[in-house]
């Protein structure tokens, strides 16, 4: 069921003739509301079912390892909603000799090895970051190590990408009285907001800066970053950057 139902998606695009086709889906089934494939619900399901048809058996079984993984977090929650008790899955062994099989084809160890990779979305990266830059503003706690390894594993190019990695470097650095690490990871989180966002946030790193200086007794450091903020803030029309710099 669960094959048929992966690589008949397809089905649920208006020009699905143009996808891999499963010919032992029963006609019926054909949805009633169907998506165009230049849509973004659309695209993604076309991208299901092409990326389905080249699997290989080994990445097929993964997928469906997977799923009963995802499935199984919520099974006691969808059984006391519905009001039904909790089934045996037709996939746990039921005889010795069904636990040899398993056991020897590596499958059974594989569906519950719980050291696979976690896979994360940038959305949700980008979100936890952020909220862990709030929390260390507020608080001043150093990141708890669960986040120390996350920025561990993430490469240059992909903190580019979620420039708050750089922005938690800097706050651990500053909180340590490190000079030169704060100042080189100030630099490189505004460097990449400006990339991404134009010149939108350049007095504020100025103001960040000044904040820098100023923690570290560099008065006249500190006031010449203020003046150029101010004035950089002034060609921008930016009204709300006042508000921030009255908290300074």
């Amino acid at each position: 069921m669960f094959h048929d139902f992966v690589s008949s998606v397809n089905r649920l695009l208006v020009d699905y003739q143009n996808t891999p086709k499963n010919t032992n889906v029963d006609e019926r089934t054909q949805p009633s509301k169907l998506l165009t494939s230049s849509s973004f619900l659309g695209r993604f399901v076309y991208n299901i079912a092409i990326a389905f048809e080249v699997l290989v058996f080994d990445d097929t079984v993964e997928l469906w390892n997977t799923f009963l993984k995802y499935r199984e977090e919520t099974k006691e929650l969808w059984s006391s909603l519905n009001g039904h008790k909790v089934k045996k899955s037709l996939v746990e062994p039921q005889t010795q000799w069904q636990k040899q099989v398993l056991k020897n084809s590596g499958l059974l160890d594989a569906r519950v090895d719980g050291s696979r990779q976690q896979v994360i979305s940038q959305i949700d990266l980008a979100q936890m970051l952020e909220q862990q830059v709030q929390i260390m503003q507020k608080y001043s706690p150093p990141p708890p190590q669960s986040m120390k390894n996350i920025l561990k594993l993430l490469s240059e190019s992909q903190r580019g990408i979620i420039p708050s990695a750089y922005y938690i470097d800097y706050l651990e650095s500053w909180k340590q009285s490190d000079y030169e690490g704060s100042f080189n990871a100030l630099h490189r989180y505004f460097d990449y907001m400006m990339s991404n966002k134009q010149q939108l946030f350049y007095h504020y790193a100025l103001l960040s800066l000044a904040t820098l200086h100023a923690s570290f007794n560099s008065d006249e450091e500190a006031l010449r970053a203020i003046d150029e903020a101010i004035l950089v803030a002034r060609e921008n029309k930016d009204l709300d950057f006042g508000t921030r710099f009255c908290s300074f």
